[in-house]
């Protein structure tokens, strides 16, 4: 594990999507860490904490499910948000499973119009898995997981399919953060 300086986080576009009654109180300087090497799924998540920033790659080993899945051992049950540009059948039924287990406590997703006939079967069963699920011209791959006391927002290369190649992201614990993009997805997307 490699620590890097991570300065504050600010934007100006960060004040158009504050979070009602405004972002005081809210932390938004986080410490960073890259993982080296080969890291597992076990290994990222064991450095996931609110007010870091952990940057991973996946080189084909693991996909954003899975993360998910590690991260809400983390985190325990929780509202998750997705947004992918592509989605297939196996990662939806994971999906299922953990709202089933009681992990997921609400899941909205967002999707590429195109997924409906890219992927029916994936789409056929998304419509019965989340609780809220809209499609809109983005290419965005974005996981946002939160719950009283953990807010991490996962920004990365990754859809929600099996991918066989190399993928990059950074894990924020970070509740402005996520709220950030949560409200980006509530304001953009209706």
């Amino acid at each position: 594990m490699i620590r890097l300086p991570y300065d504050q986080i600010t934007s100006s576009v960060t004040a158009s999507l504050e979070p009602p009654g405004g972002a005081e109180g809210l932390e938004t300087a986080i410490d960073a860490y890259a993982v080296s090497q080969h890291p597992s799924l076990p290994e990222i998540a064991g450095l996931v904490d609110m007010g870091k920033a952990v940057s991973f790659y996946s080189d084909g080993r693991w996909s954003q499910h899975d993360l998910l899945t590690w991260l809400l051992k983390v985190t325990g049950p929780a509202c998750v948000h997705i947004v992918s540009w592509a989605m297939t059948e196996q990662p939806v039924r994971q999906l299922l499973n953990l709202k089933n287990a009681g992990q997921i406590t609400h899941l909205a997703g967002v999707f590429n119009p195109r997924v409906e006939h890219r992927n029916p079967n994936a789409y056929q069963l998304a419509t019965t898995t989340f609780d809220s699920l809209q499609f809109y011209e983005s290419h965005s791959k974005l996981l946002i997981i939160e719950n009283d006391t953990w807010a991490l927002a996962v920004v990365s290369s990754q859809n929600f399919s099996n991918n066989p190649r190399l993928e990059t992201g950074v894990i924020m614990g970070d509740r402005a953060t996520a709220i950030f993009y949560r409200n980006l997805l509530t304001t953009k997307i209706k």
